[in-house]
């Protein structure tokens, strides 16, 4: 707008320059301002002619634009959908086939996996990927039950102090462990041992020790209760 004030005052200085009459008139202030009047009204009217024009055109691009980002939003949104829906049907599936090698053992459901040794990490996100959580011992009847199925090897389950050292916690419920079976001298909190496994050292059944959470052993998962 600057720009179009400054050559309408240039154009009407050169006007008023080579009109002679308003140099010699001694009516220089009436002449001119009747002259000048016509020349600005004429100026400003081509001047609201060009700025409706732009308004014009900047609103239809304003509007063209609008137009150009809710079809492309939408798109995104119906490739979002075409990607999620196969996933999310190929999940369910997964989950469904996977549930099918939990075995009843007392009141629970539980998978043990006897060939993959994974860290505790792994083993938690594992679980998760399909639909069940580390197996959580919540007492001395389920930890009956479930211990004489776990021979010759390490088990991870949820029990860890990753929050607070020598605070062990279910990293199924957050809250504290409810139950524990230690092996004699355990948990000795040794390096950086922060998460539980079963173990078996020739006993009749597994107990309870602490291990490096990074450290590869098998596991056991549980299902949700319903």
């Amino acid at each position: 707008m600057k720009i179009v004030l400054k050559v309408l005052l240039i154009y009407l200085l050169l006007q008023i320059g080579n009109t002679q009459t308003c140099l010699e008139s001694k009516k220089l202030d009436e002449t001119c301002g009747s002259y000048c009047f016509k020349v600005v009204k004429q100026l400003l009217g081509h001047t609201n002619s060009l700025q409706k024009q732009v308004n014009g055109q900047e609103s239809e691009l304003k509007k063209e634009t609008l137009e150009r980002f809710a079809n492309m939003e939408q798109q995104l949104r119906s490739l979002k959908e075409d990607i999620e829906k196969p996933k999310q049907n190929l999940n369910e599936e997964t989950v469904k086939e996977f549930q099918k090698l939990y075995e009843k053992i007392g009141s629970k459901y539980y998978y043990i996996e006897r060939q993959h040794k994974i860290n505790w990490f792994a083993a938690v996100h594992k679980c998760h990927e399909h639909g069940s959580h580390l197996a959580s011992i919540q007492n001395q009847q389920e930890f009956n039950a479930l211990g004489p199925k776990l021979k010759g090897d390490h088990y991870w389950i949820d029990i860890n102090d990753l929050g607070h050292k020598g605070v062990y916690r279910s990293h199924t419920t957050g809250q504290a462990t409810p139950y524990f079976n230690w092996y004699n001298g355990e948990p000795n909190n040794n390096g950086h041992e922060r998460c539980v496994a079963l173990e078996e050292r020739g006993q009749p059944t597994v107990q309870m020790n602490d291990q490096d959470c990074t450290a590869l052993n098998l596991f056991v998962c549980e299902l949700f209760e319903k």
